[in-house]
């Protein structure tokens, strides 16, 4: 009977043990639930290997992570949810100087890709993509001042700008007469006197949301020749990797016979009411706030 007695209790210290072991794991998977990775390279796209990539929780400044790029520039650093600076030293005597991703909100698999610029210069690079997580291409981003320079995002959203280090201003702008993509037909972002000192990552999400408007009689017949647009024009503030632009949306149908269907994206207005009017009669046709989950009033 002992020895029985023995045998359950050894079973269930082993059971117990086991139970706590997969409660400190699940924890710790929970607590370590994401993966920020990426690559770092020079401005030519030659890999960096050996460049250490730190992460800094910006609430505690404490060092939460960190990797080495391999042989072909990749790293891969495990963290929980939060905001981070996600620094980049280069190898010694590689000539570079160090590169920041600032202000990085992950709250899932995050991917953050560096660029070097040659000695002597500076990179703002990154990725522009619609609402959807899809990349944008043609959009313009410019730095502004002494010796600036602008580029184009290619077809997978990325875009990267050299100068020398110095005070800019950063202008992002729509395409020209962009109607495919599922972002603001015409829009624009800047901020001012920013301080560009160092290699640094910056993706942009756009903030917008789907419009769709039906324009109708009555008796709810379409109404042709109806031209569509909005008319804010008013700055609004955005944040994006803890640089504050200054940013507005705008949409202009253009004549459409025979429908009155209109489908387009516009950012968010946080003040007043958004003004949808049709040009071609000067009637407006309703006002709307633009918050998500707010239903236009009736007209």
């Amino acid at each position: 009977m002992n020895c029985l007695v023995k045998k359950l209790s050894l079973l269930l210290a082993t059971f117990t043990v086991l139970l706590f072991g997969f409660f400190i794991t699940a924890h710790a998977n929970q607590a370590f639930a994401h993966t920020l990775s990426g690559n770092v390279s020079d401005s030519s796209g030659t890999d960096i290997v050996g460049a250490v990539v730190d992460v800094i929780d910006t609430t505690t400044n404490n060092n939460v992570g960190n990797d080495t790029t391999d042989g072909f520039g990749n790293y891969s650093i495990e963290v929980s949810s939060g905001t981070y600076d996600i620094e980049v030293t280069p190898p010694g005597g590689s000539g570079f100087d160090s590169a920041i991703a600032p202000s990085r909100t992950i709250s899932g698999d995050t991917v953050v890709n560096f660029i070097f610029a040659p000695a002597g210069s500076v990179a703002l690079s990154g990725h522009i993509y619609d609402p959807l997580g899809n990349p944008l291409q043609d959009v313009e981003v410019e730095l502004q001042g002494t010796n600036g320079n602008v580029a184009n995002t290619d077809s997978s959203g990325a875009y990267s700008v050299t100068v020398a280090s110095g005070t800019y201003t950063i202008k992002i702008s729509s395409p020209t007469y962009d109607t495919l993509s599922n972002a603001p037909l015409n829009y624009r972002f800047t901020a001012n006197n920013y301080s560009l000192t160092e290699n640094t990552a910056l993706d942009i999400t756009l903030p917008a949301k789907k419009v769709t408007v039906h324009v109708q009689d009555t008796n709810t017949n379409p109404i042709e020749q109806v031209r569509v647009e909005t008319s804010q024009f008013e700055q609004q503030t955005y944040t994006f990797g803890g640089i504050n632009f200054t940013g507005f949306s705008h949409y202009n149908s253009g004549p459409t016979p025979f429908t009155n269907y209109f489908r387009f994206y516009l950012f968010r207005w946080r003040q007043g009411l958004w003004r949808f009017r049709d040009s071609c009669r000067g009637a407006s046709l309703l006002y709307f706030s633009g918050r998500s989950g707010k239903r236009p009033p009736q007209t």
